[in-house]
């Protein structure tokens, strides 16, 4: 359910601590909020979706001083 999600994501947000896997926060987090391990495992990985596009963004923003046209053949092969 959508309040389940938000459970869910908030939990999330201990994975702020140092040292605390974002993965495990969400999937613990989850069966303490009553969803089977299947659910929680599951939602773990549809969250680390958007988290994982936004760190890569903000990465490659960062550094996109060294980055050329001749990379775009380099970052295809690692998309496929």
């Amino acid at each position: 359910t959508p309040l389940d999600a938000l459970k869910v994501g908030l939990v999330q947000c201990l994975a702020m601590i140092p040292g605390t896997s974002r993965s495990g926060a969400t999937i613990i987090g989850g069966m303490l909020m009553g969803l089977s391990r299947k659910a929680a495992t599951d939602f773990s990985f549809f969250l680390a979706i958007p988290t994982l596009i936004g760190a890569g963004v903000y990465s490659l923003y960062k550094e996109r001083a060294l980055l050329s046209v001749a990379d775009i053949p380099m970052f295809a092969v690692g998309l496929v």
